[in-house]
């Protein structure tokens, strides 16, 4: 954060998570808090086609125990799908 704050010329404002004593960011829009157990590990499944490398992996498990969000949260998504993908068109001329 302090690297945020010096390319913004200001510092970031910080609030208290809800269930440990980490901050976050005061602008984020989601928050996962949670913990991983370096000790268990679960199969890593196929969830997207340019992932093909990881399926199959173990890996550790993260614990989701709280979510927060803003009222009006902008959730943005990569658009990974089945060809053609959203950057086919930009590479095409």
């Amino acid at each position: 954060m302090m690297f945020a704050g010096f390319l913004r010329r200001e510092p970031v404002e910080m609030v208290p998570c809800e269930t440990n004593d980490l901050e976050v960011p005061a602008n984020a829009e989601i928050v996962l808090e949670g913990y991983v157990n370096l000790n268990e590990l679960r199969t890593e499944g196929l969830r997207r086609p340019h992932w093909l490398l990881l399926a199959g992996g173990e890996y550790p498990v993260f614990h989701v125990e709280c979510v927060t969000r803003r009222k009006e949260t902008d959730l943005l998504d990569d658009g990974c799908g089945p060809p053609p993908q959203e950057d086919f068109y930009m590479g095409m001329r």
